[in-house]
């Protein structure tokens, strides 16, 4: 174990593999990343989409309107997520069979997998 390896308690053997898979990610050994765990009630949006009856190109609709929705919000806030999928965005809906909206109209939503989650500014 190197030096870094013996700060972090990291095997650089493993942080070698999870960089080999995620080569579009700067991680960094001496880096202190965190894992978070927690339940959210709801669907991700593939699940919502087959639970509203949705089909087609409706399905592909909502899906690519749900995914960019996030992936633009998050910009807003200046973060970014690699490998963000309609899978990682959960909807709710409610007892009527309808989706949970904002009183803006969007639907409401909670971003899961934040397993690539950077701050825009470490992308440049």
């Amino acid at each position: 174990m190197d030096h870094a390896g013996r700060q972090t308690g990291r095997l650089e053997s493993k942080f070698a593999a999870k960089m080999a898979r995620h080569p579009e990610t700067k991680l960094d050994i001496c880096r202190e990343y965190i894992l978070l765990y927690g339940w959210i009630k709801g669907l991700n949006a593939v699940e919502a989409a087959q639970a509203l009856g949705m089909t087609g190109s409706s399905t592909q609709g909502f899906l690519a309107e749900t995914t960019l929705r996030a992936i633009d919000e998050l910009g807003q806030r200046g973060f970014r997520v690699l490998d963000i999928k309609p899978q990682h965005v959960v909807l709710r809906i409610r007892a009527d069979g309808s989706l949970l909206r904002l009183r803006s109209g969007n639907p409401a939503y909670a971003l899961v997998d934040y397993e690539l989650l950077e701050h825009a500014e470490e992308s440049n």
